[in-house]
């Protein structure tokens, strides 16, 4: 009898839970993609461009230990590769705080793998030195931002990063509408 009994409370209480969410969420309508808030879903397959952008908090030298093929040719203050090709060479001075940006980058899938090189100035190189690197789609949507960081002690930035080509969602949608709260 008892086990009837609790059986009995059991599902009182399971329907009743039913029930409130049921009126709660009847009304509500969910929309799985909201383009409203530009975070359209991207096709795998399908090729997007995207704007990669790099600030370092240091300024950027040649290296001195970089090997070089031609005598003449200096190593770049910057170097960013993709798939084994060059898409960023800078050879110019670099100061810290300045943005170095490719505009009409190519990719697709979800994400990118990139090889990032950079050697910190002299004062710079004894401490850990950041370089931020931001990847923005075509349409303005913010889809990374990341920091890559130095070891210090006079060694130069070369690292592999892997950024995401998805959007980063800015605002909280539980598919209750712009309103609501």
């Amino acid at each position: 009898m008892r086990f009837l009994a609790a059986l009995l409370i059991a599902a009182a209480i399971l329907g009743t839970v039913g029930i409130s969410q049921h009126m709660l969420t009847r009304r509500v309508r969910f929309d799985v993609t909201r383009d409203a808030h530009g975070h359209a879903p991207v096709e795998p397959s399908a090729f997007q461009h995207y704007r990669l952008e790099f600030t370092p908090t240091f300024d950027a030298v040649t290296d001195p230990f970089a090997v070089r093929l031609d005598a003449s040719e200096e190593a770049p203050r910057l170097l960013v590769q993709y798939a084994g090709e060059a898409l960023i060479r800078l050879d110019r001075d670099w100061r810290r705080g300045e943005v170095v940006a490719l505009d009409s980058a190519t990719f697709a899938g979800t994400d990118a793998e990139l090889v990032v090189q950079a050697s910190p100035s002299g004062d710079d190189s004894t401490r850990s030195c950041g370089l931020r690197v931001r990847v923005i789609r075509e349409d303005g949507v913010l889809c990374d931002d990341q920091t890559l960081w130095t070891e210090g002690g006079g060694a130069a930035l070369l690292q592999s990063v892997m950024v995401s080509l998805e959007p980063i969602l800015e605002q909280l949608d539980r598919g209750l509408g712009e309103g609501a709260p």
